[in-house]
């Protein structure tokens, strides 16, 4: 059992906690989107998968917070004894795409081996990964799509995103300066 301490705050603190101690910052908007239709890339290329937020900024310095949770799956039916996936962002303004973050190598998202040689491998696995935008300086509308790679473009090497239509989501929060 775990201890708890609860502290009045209306008695028995005085001054002023540093700011250190706190975030700043209020959460103006969440916007949650969510999709059960999946998406399969067998490339090493980024694809876009079907799970696409938009948010419209109150304010040009505002932040917006990305979460991302998807159901991933990974195959390959040759040889090989590791497979792997890539995660990455994009970000559309007034039709001017930015990649927001991507990873560096295509294995970086998740990566399985089993070193034993067997082929027609199978991984299914849940991602969560969160990104701050912290440069969009805009009021107008804000479209996020998340994309994925294959680690291996042969040995029939694909990644799913939705996979077996299992529920991915994203969530968008614009939080003010």
């Amino acid at each position: 059992i775990m201890a708890q301490t609860f502290l009045n705050l209306a008695q028995g603190v005085t001054g002023t906690l540093p700011t250190s101690n706190y975030v700043q910052g209020k959460v103006n908007q969440i916007i949650f989107a969510e999709t059960t239709s999946n998406t399969s890339q067998t490339g090493t290329s980024y694809a876009d998968t079907n799970l696409v937020g938009s948010i419209t900024p109150s304010a040009t310095n505002s932040k917006i917070l990305l979460t991302i949770t998807d159901h991933v799956f990974l195959q390959h039916t040759n040889s090989h004894d590791d497979m792997g996936g890539a995660f990455r962002v994009k970000r559309t303004i007034g039709g001017s795409n930015t990649t927001l973050y991507q990873n560096a190598n295509a294995f970086e998202g998740w990566y399985a081996s089993d070193r034993n040689g067997i082929s027609n491998r199978h991984y299914i696995n849940t991602i969560t990964w969160h990104y701050l935008d912290t440069s969009h300086s805009t009021t107008s509308a804000i479209t996020y799509r998340h994309q994925i790679a294959a680690y291996r473009g042969n040995d029939n090497a694909r990644i799913e995103s939705s996979y077996n239509s299992q529920r991915a989501n994203m969530t968008l929060m614009e939080v003010l300066a």
